[in-house]
């Protein structure tokens, strides 16, 4: 089962959801941070990291012996990538998306592949509920790229490869631009984490929206729940989505995540509501 956890904008507590639901999960599963331009799940489960790989994006690198100023490559692309000034033809590498039209074509090979790297993909372990061996994936794109999906999809198939028949729980992208769309490729439940503010509730609806017709099962998972929550119950009913689990609006919450701590291990409540989330996750298999 691959489970992915996202959520309208930062904040709302996604990754604080993904932390709690990976350490109650008894099964064999590997939990996995695709939040790549601002990973932070290994704070909480603190995995002792074991492998770091560099992930590489293939980028034109011109030839200028054999550049022969057709302006082909230029027109094509549409990142503004290539420019030719005067009969010079220039790269701007943090700017190309790696789609290699340009090398297609070139009608005299001016263009040749260069690897150029825009993160790390990382592996460890963690302890789980029951002290047993977790394992962990997580992407770290390097500080000032722009394009995260090649890295989030770089690691879908570092699991396809190394997990194929264990659970994965997903950290996503916060947002419902390009990063959050990659993250949910072939999974089994998105799970919506909703914060009750008006700001965090706006949100949850643009994700949703962005998600709802993907053919993939949606549920919902209140963080931060008042008396303001029935805006999203009652959004949920409209739409016919389940709300899994309601987290309370709670000092004491707030001090424990602040301080990196995983709630599920925190108190007996809050270890029950994250096993019946995970109880309730299950059900869509």
């Amino acid at each position: 089962m691959k489970v992915v956890i996202l959520s309208g904008k930062g904040g709302a507590g996604k990754t604080t959801v993904a932390a709690s639901l990976s350490y109650v999960w008894r099964q064999e599963h590997v939990a996995v941070d695709m939040d790549v331009e601002a990973p932070n799940l290994h704070l909480f489960l603190k995995p002792q990291i074991t492998g770091s790989s560099e992930f590489t994006v293939e980028v034109p690198q011109v030839d200028e012996s054999r550049c022969i100023a057709c302006r082909k490559c230029v027109e094509l692309c549409n990142f503004s990538a290539l420019s030719l000034l005067g009969k010079k033809l220039l790269a701007f590498n943090e700017m190309c998306h790696s789609c290699g039209g340009c090398f297609r074509i070139c009608p005299v090979e001016a263009l040749v592949r260069n690897n150029r790297a825009i993160g790390n993909i990382l592996t460890g372990e963690f302890a789980g509920v029951d002290q047993n061996s977790i394992a962990f994936v997580g992407g770290r794109l390097n500080i000032g790229e722009a394009l995260s999906p090649p890295l989030i999809d770089a690691i879908a198939e570092y699991l396809h490869e190394k997990h194929e028949s264990a659970d994965i729980i997903i950290d996503g992208p916060p947002g419902a631009s390009c990063p959050a769309m990659s993250a949910i490729k072939d999974s089994d439940l998105i799970i919506l984490v909703a914060e009750p503010t008006v700001f965090g509730f706006h949100d949850m609806q643009i994700i949703y929206e962005a998600v709802a017709d993907a053919g993939i099962p949606i549920a919902v998972v209140i963080n931060k729940a008042d008396e303001l929550s029935v805006k999203v119950w009652e959004f949920c009913e409209c739409k016919g989505v389940k709300v899994l689990a309601e987290i309370p609006f709670d000092k004491d919450l707030a001090q424990a995540y602040s301080n990196r701590q995983i709630l599920a291990a925190y108190s007996k409540d809050m270890y029950k509501i994250f096993t019946e989330l995970a109880a309730g996750v299950k059900c869509y298999v």
